[in-house]
């Protein structure tokens, strides 16, 4: 896929809505396979709300970008820069969320997104890109190592009824 079909934005208010749509059908998409329905449904009730989506475009602290083709909406990006794991004592970002519609999975919009999220972390002088990935996520885990990002420890994640381990990569910049 070409460059100039893909389009990102930063998000405002007006498109809460439908970054709550993407959010919560990547997010099935994803981990439906792998993890109990009623925990899946929990998380994506509580995650990707409208009211919530909307709070979280209102933080400061975040930077949402809308990726869209042909006029449709086919994933997101959350960056946030109030939150930092044990050992990483840079000035660091995080991309929190990644998100992009199966279907478009495998047509390089992947890297037109990371590209992105590179290019505001070093613009807003970011010493440190960081993310978690579920341990069991090897695609998405994959993708990060190709960008050079390093593996440097784990946390927990609250999903559901269960906790699972999140490995945490960062990407020195």
């Amino acid at each position: 896929m070409k460059n100039k079909q893909v389009n990102i934005k930063i998000a405002t208010v007006k498109d809460s809505g439908i970054l709550a749509q993407i959010g919560s059908r990547t997010f099935f998409e994803t981990y439906f396979n792998q993890n109990d329905k009623a925990n899946i449904d929990s998380y994506i009730k509580k995650t990707f709300n409208k009211k919530r989506i909307n709070s979280e475009i209102k933080n400061k602290s975040s930077i949402f970008l809308v990726v869209s083709s042909n006029d449709s909406v086919i994933g997101y990006i959350k960056l946030r820069s109030n939150k930092k794991p044990k050992g990483l004592n840079k000035k660091a970002i995080e991309i929190e969320r990644m998100y992009l519609v199966k279907e478009f999975i495998g047509r390089g919009i992947g890297k037109i997104i990371m590209k992105k999220c590179l290019n505001i972390a070093r613009d807003k002088n970011y010493e440190t890109l960081w993310l978690g990935v579920w341990k069991r996520n090897t695609s998405a885990i994959n993708f990060y190592k190709k960008f050079g990002f390093q593996e440097f420890g784990f946390h927990k994640f609250k999903f559901g009824n269960k906790q699972h381990n999140d490995l945490l990569f960062k990407k020195e910049l």
